[in-house]
């Protein structure tokens, strides 16, 4: 039975990670106050498992936090709603065949925003023509307007794309292959 508690004091951290935005700061002072409780007090046996308890919902809301990208000048999201936007980097994902465009997850290295040129990290949705085709490790460029993916009507897909830690979206994007390719053998195999 303590194994079902700990199961729902650790889901309950992850909520509440997820949606109260707990500050990391407190969260670590939560999670050291629990655990010097837990130290001292764990000679009486009442006050073990609250205190364990307590652990375990610190640490789900820790690992939501943890989870989150940290979006600042190193981020491509940073430069959502930019305008137009040159990304050079690798098709991450395998390619997914919709019904008039192909969607690529890319993984991003470079962007080039009016004129400037700055070394990225982070994940765009692009959507491109079915021709040529793209492959997973493809070394590719692509040009289009960069945005946050929109909140819909009865469904958040900017969430949704977040779970798979894309965080820009390109519509209509222009897309250029580039000689080479990377991202993981074993995957292209």
């Amino acid at each position: 039975m303590t194994l079902v508690y700990f199961t729902i004091a650790w889901i309950s951290g992850i909520i509440a990670g997820r949606y109260l935005h707990t500050m990391p700061v407190r969260l670590a002072v939560l999670i050291a106050l629990a655990a010097s409780a837990a130290v001292i007090l764990w000679r009486r046996r009442r006050t073990r498992l609250p205190f364990a308890l307590a652990i375990a919902l610190a640490l789900g809301a820790g690992r939501v936090l943890a989870s989150q990208p940290r979006i600042d000048a190193g981020h491509l999201a940073h430069y959502n709603d930019g305008g137009w936007s040159t990304v050079r980097g690798y098709v991450a994902a395998e390619p997914t065949l919709r019904d008039t465009y192909t969607e690529l997850g890319i993984s991003a290295s470079e962007l080039v925003q009016s004129d400037i040129s700055r070394p990225v990290s982070g994940k765009l949705l692009a959507r491109v023509g079915h021709y040529p085709r793209h492959e997973y490790g493809d070394r590719v460029v692509v040009s289009g307007p960069l945005e946050t993916p929109p909140v819909l009507d009865g469904f958040d897909y900017r969430a949704y794309l977040a779970i798979h830690d894309i965080h820009s979206l390109m519509p209509r994007a222009q897309v250029r292959r580039l000689p080479g390719r990377e991202g993981s053998y074993l995957l292209r195999w």
